[in-house]
């Protein structure tokens, strides 16, 4: 770990936010000797079961809305993702001038493998799975945690020297870290995402760069050369840079060419890979996630010949561009994680026949103006819910959609817009917004859409 080196031991460390990310990170700490103060504005009987159990492990749990006056006589404040800087708990701590720390930071500190770290705005799992896929493949021992699955201190406190770290890092992970440094750093791409939090694209934008401010040319920073947003970062990197493309052949880099072939021109690492056709995830943006991935796996020493295998058979992750299943010769898609407009356009471009798309929820959002063109350019139907339901039909009529419909549950909407589809059509759940007006999580909208197309398809008649 060479001079990553924190004292933990007998230091009183005040944990913010007791979900996924705070329960790992008040466990790390009080393993290792910490004083752990854990804290949180909600009520315990809102909190998960295991917060329960913190006070068998040493951790002193305070909740409720004063819970962050605690904080006073703090070391150090390591905040969950999800509390803004503006929150009164870091509010006091920036006061009382008490250091506040990433739980990705800490992790990175105590981290005894490889770090590679993913960011960008679509993406990042889809990404950070297939690369963990590849390398599992090759036999390197891979976790992959972070914003995905286990939190990224939890994945640390079971890795080895051997391990891979595979780590997906949000903007809002990216806010509090200081010496932050992954061998491996890629960027996928940049549009504008909350904003709410962040203020403005410049901020969002600065945050993501975080991502490879501490790299040396020790490193390797992998940017995507097709996103003007994130390749004029390229002469910010300190590390060896390897761009990716997909139309274009890039120097140094991972490319398609002109004959539709995967392309790696990264030094000592060249060669082909496999055709554009072969990929089995859909959609145009994720030949590109496949790029990034396939630049990491070489330079993590996998070979070719078992990233394509990989390539040809990893279908995605779920409520990202899922099929779900075929209804009458109707594909049901589930894109329930495309939360953005800029995630929309990204699927709509995945397909090449008609597409019937029920989008809407809680806007992230004000603009939406790009995706009712893109709606009345590429889509045969679409149907809105949720609270921005009106806001999304208003632009995709302005931008030439002459099928527009509206729905009270997206049950209404799925049977809605299967009675409108033919054979060869696509069925699309892309709803460029946030579940919570309607549902737990993205991922419980997910499930009911691939609920109710399995309803649907179990009342089709016997072909």
């Amino acid at each position: 770990m060479g001079d990553r080196v924190v004292e933990i031991s007998g230091r009183k460390f005040g944990v913010v936010g007791l979900q996924r990310t705070g329960l790992a990170a008040a466990r790390f700490l009080s393993e290792r000797g910490g004083r752990v103060l854990a804290i949180d504005e909600k009520p315990l009987e809102e909190l998960p079961e295991e917060v329960r159990g913190l006070s068998d492990e040493s951790v002193e749990v305070v909740t409720g809305p004063q819970a962050y006056q605690r904080l006073q006589g703090c070391d150090v404040v390591i905040p969950s993702p999800g509390v803004p800087l503006e929150s009164p708990a870091l509010t006091l701590s920036r006061q009382l001038q008490i250091p506040i720390m990433a739980e990705i930071e800490l992790a990175y500190l105590f981290c005894p493998g490889v770090l590679v770290a993913i960011s960008g705005t679509k993406g990042k799992t889809t990404t950070a799975t297939l690369l963990g896929e590849m390398l599992r493949a090759s036999g390197i021992p891979v976790l992959v945690a972070g914003n995905i699955g286990d939190a990224l201190t939890g994945a640390v406190a079971t890795a080895t020297e051997d391990h891979v770290i595979v780590a997906e890092v949000s903007s809002f992970q990216l806010e509090t870290v200081d010496r932050f440094r992954p061998h491996i750093g890629l960027l996928l791409n940049l549009a504008p995402d909350h904003l709410d939090r962040h203020g403005s694209m410049e901020n969002y934008s600065a945050l993501k760069a975080r991502l490879l401010q501490n790299q040396t040319d020790t490193d390797y920073a992998i940017l995507n050369a097709d996103d003007p947003n994130v390749y004029r970062l390229a002469d910010q990197v300190q590390s060896h840079l390897i761009a990716y493309s997909t139309h274009r052949a890039v120097d140094h880099g991972i490319f398609v060419n002109g004959d539709g072939y995967l392309r790696s021109g990264i030094p000592h690492r060249e060669g082909t890979l496999c055709l554009r056709r072969e990929i089995a995830l859909l959609g145009d943006h994720n030949v590109g996630n496949v790029l990034a991935a396939s630049a990491a796996a070489l330079l993590l020493g996998c070979d070719r010949e078992t990233l394509v295998e990989v390539i040809r058979s990893f279908e995605g992750v779920p409520h990202r561009l899922e099929p779900v299943g075929e209804v009458s010769g109707v594909l049901c898609v589930n894109d329930s994680q495309a939360t953005t407009p800029f995630a929309v356009l990204r699927a709509l471009e995945a397909f090449d026949r008609p597409v019937h798309l029920i989008a809407g929820g809680r806007a992230k959002t004000n603009n939406f103006d790009e995706l009712g063109d893109a709606i009345g350019q590429r889509c045969a139907s679409v149907t809105c819910i949720g609270e921005s339901a009106e806001k999304i039909a208003e632009v995709s009529r302005r931008g030439g959609m002459g099928d527009v419909r509206l729905a009270d549950t997206l049950e209404q909407a799925i049977r809605d817009a299967f009675s409108r589809a033919h054979p060869g059509d696509v069925l699309l759940m892309s709803p460029a917004c946030a579940s919570f007006d309607m549902f737990r999580s993205y991922e419980h909208r997910g499930d009911v859409f691939r609920e109710t197309v399995a309803a649907l398809a179990a009342e089709q008649p016997p072909e």
